[in-house]
């Protein structure tokens, strides 16, 4: 990711906060947000009984 004010690649702080991923600019301190990637659905195992 890369900083909108001054082009810097931004790095990324180890603390994610609700799903998403901070990152900072080390040049002008900037901080930006990043959504984290979306769960995938599961779909339950069909079972077979046998009675």
């Amino acid at each position: 990711m890369t900083c909108r004010k001054c082009k810097a690649r931004m790095e990324q702080l180890a603390h994610i906060a609700h799903g998403k991923r901070k990152f900072r600019c080390p040049k002008c301190g900037k901080h930006r947000m990043q959504e984290g990637k979306a769960k995938k659905d599961r779909k339950a195992r069909s079972t077979k009984l046998d009675h």
